[in-house]
């Protein structure tokens, strides 16, 4: 072990004088000389290796430096090295930049024994707050035998990535979101809180004491596969997850269905849950409640006028297509009253319209200022390809709204003109209510 933190203290020092010369050109490593392979393993550790290394060459020091995704201190991020004893990864690590919700780390890796064998180097797992963790990009120096016992400047060189053999490629960097509906529990996954797209991502699911799980879904189109009692997994998507565990207490008898065209394992079934108990929206009649339906204008105004408790209201809401004594008379005025809704030019309201996502964006954004929320929540807009086609009343409003994740993109887009079905609405509204 003695000469195993010799060899570590030349690398280290050996690189560290190379960080540490502002301006310092590196030598021009090969092109493609070298690439870092990952894959993960069955219980989904993220493990990395090096191929394309000289084999005239014995490797004995590695230091590694990967970008990831989130904000980490070094010591919280680790390598684990696959050679066992035979290998030596210091408990500390570098901190080299760290920016734009981006973390770059070193790591350092080394061996009295060689860690190549011919042209690859299998590094280790890679953990940033003991859960594994896929890097979004990598550079690495390697130390030979002629460099440890000679000296001499050491080569960094940016590495492609690449699958393992048999592996699928991994994508971008996505957030998953974890949100407990019901009752108690957590839902755990193993991974920092990002994963890349083709990951599979392991989720546990852990009632506390007295309670059980009584349904867990995830965003549409996402799969969960049981893996066990309380485990599942996913293949992480192209897009943030959202994953939504509702518990109930063991003695309570399972939930009824609510509607015919609501089952429990449908997505949006939580939503429709909380709206309805909550008494903010209704069935549609026949026992249904119609999630693909659009949303109304009336109806959403409605919504929130039963959160208000439904006050009186004096006078007429002034616009001239809203009649007396009509379902939605009264909740148009008092949000007229209150400056929730405007009109649309010749003085008409249009209740039975569809809502598009960017009113119902506006009108809850001048809801919240109404109830005196918290408005300082700026989303980025400019990450959707159509943030142009926002209407100007709008742009503040779904910048909140973007940025208090009450409304998310729709396949990697925002879609500020097209409509809310009910089902959609349902999850604004729970989204919004919830995180206030």
């Amino acid at each position: 072990m003695r000469n195993l933190r010799k060899r570590a203290l030349a690398l280290i020092l050996a690189l560290c004088l190379c960080l540490c010369l502002p301006g310092l050109e590196l030598p021009a490593a090969a092109a493609d000389a070298l690439t870092l392979v990952y894959s993960q393993s069955v219980d989904g550790e993220v493990h990395l290796g090096i191929t394309g290394v000289d084999p005239a060459k014995v490797i004995y020091g590695v230091q590694l430096e990967v970008a990831l995704d989130g904000e980490y201190l070094p010591e919280n991020v680790r390598l684990d090295p696959e050679h066992g004893s035979s290998a030596f990864s210091p408990t500390f690590s570098t901190l080299v930049k760290k920016e734009e919700g981006r973390t770059t780390v070193a790591l350092y890796l080394v061996s009295d024994y060689a860690l190549n064998n011919q042209r690859e180097i299998r590094l280790g797992a890679l953990f940033a707050e003991g859960l594994p963790i896929a890097p979004l990009s990598a550079r690495a120096a390697l130390l030979d035998s002629d460099q440890l016992h000679n000296g001499g400047e050491l080569e960094f060189q940016d590495l492609p990535m690449s699958p393992a053999p048999g592996a699928q490629a991994w994508g971008p960097s996505s957030r998953i979101k974890r949100t407990v509906t019901a009752g108690e529990g957590e839902i755990g996954i193993s991974s920092p809180g990002t994963a890349r797209e083709n990951q599979t991502v392991f989720v546990q699911v852990a009632p506390k004491e007295g309670y059980q799980l009584e349904s867990l879904q995830a965003s549409e189109g996402v799969v969960l596969i049981p893996a066990g009692e309380g485990e599942y997994s996913f293949k992480m998507p192209g897009h943030e997850v959202e994953l939504r565990a509702s518990f109930k207490k063991k003695d309570q008898e399972p939930l009824k269905p609510l509607f015919s065209d609501v089952k429990e394992g449908d997505w949006f079934y939580p939503a429709v849950e909380y709206a309805y108990t909550n008494g903010l929206m209704n069935g549609i009649g026949g026992g249904r409640f119609g999630p693909n339906e659009d949303t109304s204008r009336g109806m959403l105004v409605t919504i929130l006028y039963r959160r208000e408790g439904s006050p009186a209201v004096d006078g007429r809401s002034g616009f001239s297509d809203v009649a007396d004594g009509q379902w939605y008379t009264d909740a148009v005025t008092w949000a007229s009253e209150n400056g929730i809704v405007n009109g649309y030019s010749g003085n008409v309201f249009r209740p039975a319209s569809k809502i598009s996502r960017q009113e119902i964006a506006a009108i809850l954004y001048r809801y919240a200022k109404y109830k005196g929320y918290d408005l300082t929540a700026g989303g980025d807009l400019s990450a959707f390809p159509d943030a142009g086609q926002v209407g100007e009343f709008a742009r503040e409003p779904l910048k909140w709204a973007v940025g208090k994740e009450y409304i998310t993109g729709k396949s990697g887009k925002l879609d500020p003109k097209g409509s809310a079905i009910r089902a959609q609405s349902a999850t604004i509204l729970q989204r919004f209510f919830t995180g206030l």
